[in-house]
């Protein structure tokens, strides 16, 4: 036997890394996001090629399919790394302590919401702001600050690195910083920017979230409940019939059960045991 996959009697095993074998949704959006920009240097396209009508948010043009798409397209390969690096981070932890579903559901509404906030930038300010351009919006980055800012709350968020300085205090160092130098070191955003709003937009949207998921637990919880006791009260009922009507069987026989009683007996049987 393996001592090292021996934990302490009467406390519960380690639980393992996260890893992509149990994080499909990472995985999905890590491999998504590679093949698109594969592509995308591969063909060269222009902004108007299918690839970007399709993914790209542009101003005077919300398709449907962009609002989803977007974060699966990145056209610098430090944008691409980011977001990949930060989801890789903090997405498989999230994913494996959320699941699957929760997860992939946060990241979605976070990217959506990413999405619509360009788009009050794009009716607020209109093109005046980059009147030269087209105002273009895609890429990860708001669902993945989203994960970082919440992973940096959930879990052992005061777990130490060095004697002053924690994980949280880490990831939001590494956030800054790394905004900091994607704009100094990239010409692209050496000016002032709109796109990059809806992009910082996620450290919002995850801070919100940290505030919000305890909250929806709890509902969550007390619904489930809920449901739970309506259930055992459904049980209880059922198993009180069935009892009145076998005693009545006992004492008078089977023959002095209505029609509705007897298709209600059949019924309970298929599912309750009388104890």
């Amino acid at each position: 036997m393996n001592l090292d996959r021996q934990s302490p009697e009467g406390l519960p095993a380690p639980q393992p890394r996260p890893g992509f074998a149990n994080c499909p949704v990472v995985l999905l959006i890590t491999a998504g996001s590679c093949v698109v920009w594969l592509v995308w240097i591969r063909d060269m396209p222009a902004w108007d090629s299918p690839l970007a009508r399709w993914m790209v948010l542009k101003s005077g043009d919300w398709r449907a399919s962009a609002v989803f798409l977007h974060p699966f397209f990145h056209d610098h390969i430090l944008h691409l790394a980011g977001s990949l690096a930060a989801l890789i981070v903090a997405g498989r932890a999230l994913e494996s302590q959320w699941g699957s579903l929760r997860f992939g559901f946060f990241y979605v509404f976070v990217a959506a919401l990413s999405a619509v906030v360009a788009m009050l930038i794009e009716v607020l300010a209109g093109t005046t702001a980059r009147s030269e351009t087209q105002l273009l919006y895609f890429g990860g980055g708001a669902p993945a600050l989203a994960s970082l800012a919440v992973f940096s709350w959930v879990g052992d968020p005061e777990e130490g690195v060095f004697r002053f300085v924690s994980r949280r205090h880490l990831i939001w160092a590494v956030i800054l910083l790394g905004g900091t130098g994607l704009m100094l070191i990239d010409p692209d955003y050496a000016g002032y920017r709109v796109e990059l709003l809806p992009q910082v937009s996620g450290l919002l949207f995850g801070l919100v979230s940290v505030l919000l998921i305890p909250v929806v637990d709890r509902q969550l919880l007390r619904l489930e409940l809920r449901r739970r006791r309506n259930e055992e009260e459904r049980v209880t009922r059922i198993r009180q019939r069935v009892d009145l009507l076998l005693d009545k069987i006992s004492t008078a026989g089977i023959d002095s059960l209505s029609p509705e009683e007897r298709s209600f007996l059949r019924h309970a049987s298929k599912h309750f045991k009388r104890p």
